[in-house]
């Protein structure tokens, strides 16, 4: 049990704008944990701090997932600048991929020696020269959400094109592939040391990657939690698994 790699995965807070205690909830998506369970891994739900990640925390986990949700936190950010300054691999989903997106740009603003509140205090600044969001909403006909339960998930599919030299690439050994879409948003900028890994055919952005191949750090705006056999989820593993094992 104790030579298991252990995946942190973040919540997505619900109520932490109530004055009723018993509606404060960090909720977490069964998938994730389930997927990285069938895989060797052993989940944990990683529990806030005022909205904080503890360091101590973070120091447990090999490696994390940001999952999909409804609101990129603070700690979010955080999660992923740590994973960068300590090369643990990070996956992000769906709204986990957008904060990664945002980061990046965050990272090509902040000054040399940053601190957690820099990167938040450069985040509300930029969000003020973007027209108030580093997102771009996608029209409703691209057909890129789908309603969807446990028997369509199919209705939600169609392919992506991956790019040639990427972490994506390397995971699928294809150029295209067939995934689970449930997205609203595209990003709408990328960092310099940040690269877009795969698009749909109307051109929205599906996967964005850190340059740095020593390093694994990939978003993916698609759900490869829903996939029987998540080539994605094994890769994260496996990564965590090699910087392990040094």
């Amino acid at each position: 049990m104790k030579d298991k790699i252990i995946i942190g995965i973040l919540p997505t807070l619900i109520g932490n704008d109530t004055n009723d205690y018993f509606e404060e909830k960090e909720t977490f998506v069964r998938n994730y944990g389930n997927r990285l369970s069938e895989y060797g891994a052993t989940p944990i739900g990683i529990i806030l701090d005022k909205e904080q990640v503890p360091i101590s925390t973070l120091e447990l986990c090999d490696g994390f997932i940001l999952p999909g949700g409804n609101r990129i936190e603070r700690s979010w950010y955080e999660t992923i600048d740590y994973a960068i300054k300590h090369n643990k691999p990070l996956l992000g989903i769906c709204l986990g991929s957008e904060a990664i997106d945002i980061y990046s740009v965050i990272k090509d603003h902040l000054p040399k020696n940053y601190t957690d509140e820099d990167i938040i205090q450069t985040y509300q600044q930029l969000k003020k020269e973007h027209d108030g969001t580093l997102l771009s909403k996608l029209p409703d006909n691209l057909g890129h959400f789908h309603e969807i339960n446990k028997d369509n998930i199919d209705i939600a599919r169609h392919k992506i094109n991956i790019k040639d030299d990427t972490i994506l690439k390397s995971v699928f050994n294809s150029s295209t592939e067939s995934i689970v879409s449930l997205h609203h948003h595209d990003y709408k900028l990328v960092g310099k040391d940040f690269i877009i890994s795969a698009t749909a055919s109307d051109n929205t952005k599906e996967a964005i990657e850190y340059k740095d191949k020593n390093y694994f750090i990939l978003g993916v705006h698609f759900h490869p939690e829903l996939e029987k056999d998540s080539k994605v989820i094994k890769r994260l593993i496996e990564e965590c698994i090699k910087r392990k094992n040094v």
